[in-house]
């Protein structure tokens, strides 16, 4: 209670129970959390944010300042993470020819499952042949 005063009623039972020590340094967070709710104590809470206003849905989405290509960014971390992890290449040339194989893979035959497990080609085809 001596460190709960002397904090001017502010700290909570996670600063008390850091600040413990001597005799009651033993003492678990667990304990220090029931004692102070056994003496009615407890330390000062930051205030809930009140949300005043609610976002209309039809306004128009916020500008892209940045201008970032999102499709860009995750092809490239794509690519970092199941292209150059591990590899090694001896020279640029067969570095060159394992990264076009990697791009049509990544352009043709990879299934996604935004594309319902089917590869950009399938897609294509089916929404083609949906269309003629």
């Amino acid at each position: 209670m001596r460190l709960w005063l002397a904090s001017g009623r502010r700290w909570g039972a996670r600063t008390i129970h850091s600040q413990l020590g001597g005799d009651l340094a033993g003492a678990t967070p667990c304990r220090v959390r029931r004692c102070m709710r056994e003496l009615g104590i407890r330390g000062v809470c930051p205030p809930r944010r009140i949300r005043t206003t609610v976002p209309d849905p039809t306004a128009p989405d916020r500008p892209n300042l940045l201008r970032r290509d999102w499709a860009v960014y995750t092809l490239l971390l794509n690519i970092k993470d199941e292209f150059f992890r591990g590899q090694t290449w001896p020279d640029f040339e067969s570095f060159k020819r394992n990264l076009d194989a990697y791009l049509v893979h990544w352009n043709t035959r990879r299934r996604q499952v935004k594309l319902k497990g089917l590869t950009p080609e399938e897609f294509r085809n089916q929404s083609l042949g949906l269309v003629a």
